[in-house]
Order: C-alpha cells, then structure tokens, then sequence
C-alpha cells in the first residue's frame, strides 16, 4: 500500500484497502471449504485485514496481528501530535513528496546524509531499501495519504467493541503487542487480555520491528510458536474427528450425524 504504482496521481483510503485486500485473499482460497489459511496483518495492516476477512465471511481463517493499530490512543502525546500534524498540514503532503523527489535523485552518500534522522536505528539492509525505495514522489503521497485516511477513520469511528468487532476471528485470533508503542498500546494489549483473547506483549521491540535483524527474529520466533500450536491443534482435532467417526460406525448409528459434523 505504501509503493509506487502506474496509476499517476491515484491514491488510496483505507476503504480501498480493504476491498482490495478482501479480493487479495477471496482468489487465494481465504474462507473456503477444505482451506485452512493464515492472515497475518501488522499495525494498520492488522485492521484492513480483519475487515477484509469479515467482508468475505472467512470464518475459518487464522488471524495473527502485529502491533495492531485499531483504534485512536488519545491518552499517548505522541498520536496526538502526529494527528494534528497530518491533519492539519495535509496541503504539505504535495510539498513533501516532491521535496524526497529530490533527494531520492541525488547521490546515495548524500541522499544518506540527508536521511539519517529517518534511518537511525535501522540495520544495514534496512537502511540500503529506505534510501533506494521510499524518496519517491508517489510512494511518499501514498504513504502520508493513507496515514492521513487512518487518522480520519479512526477520529471518527467508536472505539473497538470486542464482542462484535473481533467476532470474524473468534478463536482463531492472535495479537502481539510490544513496549512503549503509542499505535498499538499496551492498553489495548491489556483489554485483549482481560477479554480472554490470546495477546503477548514482547518488550524491547519498536513498532516497525522489521527494520532490525533481532527485532525481526524475535517477531518470527512468535509467530512460528503461534503457526506451530495452530498445527497441532489442528492435527489434534482431525485425530479427534476420526476417531468419533469411527466410534460412530462401530457403535451401528447409521445415518447417525458424527458430533464434528457441526463443527
């Protein structure tokens, strides 16, 4: 969502993301009968990819949200101030995209100098894919856009009603949430919980866990643990219905509905 496209001046709001990402994911089989599919969505990606699932009806998806931005965090300065400066200075957007333009066609050591506020923190293939992929006119109207549309959205839509709006991944849903990440707040890590959703809390990690080689471990290690226990739950229960079934036919209940029939 946040690259160049070959549609000129076209951008996209966050309803768009998700009608797309809900197409995305009915042609790759999501939802359907004998497909057992695993979504994984990070910060706003977290949020169109619940919607996009409750858009196809996919009842049967496994969910994984990273750093989940869903809803606004007023009480976190930080969004505050990054709200107000998105919403109020949107005009600028045009001015900023044509000023990375520019940078993005100057030489790497010196389009490097004039990014190091950007990429400090960031490991060396990090860096080397911000200083040759994001000084681009479109990607940076495209990116600022859509972060504009998440402020407005979520400016203007309730606060997360847990019972219905999580009720497409019911059972199936699993959160990560890190330290000190006013996107995704620990507050929200801790309502999950109390709500008696699966919700981890991996401390020492940023939001943008991707641009460190360790942050990145760590993130796959969690999700290779979640993706590891959906298995074998999931080789635990094929047992269990063959099993019933068996039992079934051996008892003589002919015509009899098996108990996971239902399931």
């Amino acid at each position: 969502g946040h690259q160049s496209t070959p549609e000129g001046w076209k951008v996209h709001d966050l309803a768009e993301q998700v009608r797309h990402v809900a197409v995305v994911l009915q042609e790759s089989g999501c939802g359907a009968e004998g497909v057992q599919s695993v979504v994984i969505g990070h910060s706003i990606g977290a949020y169109i990819a619940l919607r996009a699932l409750e858009r196809i009806g996919d009842s049967s998806s496994t969910y994984l949200g990273l750093m989940p931005f869903m809803q606004r965090n007023s009480a976190s300065p930080r969004y505050r101030r990054t709200q107000l400066l998105l919403t109020c200075f949107w005009p600028m957007i045009t001015v900023v995209a044509l000023l990375a333009a520019v940078i993005g066609r100057l030489p790497l050591s010196v389009r490097h100098l004039a990014l190091t506020p950007f990429v400090q923190g960031m490991d060396d293939e990090a860096v080397a894919l911000t200083l040759t992929s994001m000084p681009r006119f479109r990607t940076v109207v495209n990116h600022l856009f859509l972060g504009l549309a998440e402020f407005v959205h979520f400016a203007q839509a309730r606060l997360l009603d847990f019972s219905r709006d999580l009720a497409p991944v019911s059972g199936r849903s699993h959160f990560l949430f890190t330290d000190n990440d006013f996107w995704a707040p620990v507050s929200l890590h801790e309502a999950l919980q109390r709500e008696g959703l699966d919700s981890d809390l991996l401390t020492g990690v940023r939001h943008a866990f991707s641009v460190q080689r360790e942050s990145r471990r760590r993130v796959l290690r969690w999700v290779v643990r979640k993706l590891s226990a959906v298995a074998a739950a999931g080789a635990s229960g094929e047992g269990s219905r063959r099993s019933s079934s068996r039992k079934s036919r051996s008892s003589g209940l002919v015509g009899a509905t098996p108990p996971y029939a239902a399931e």
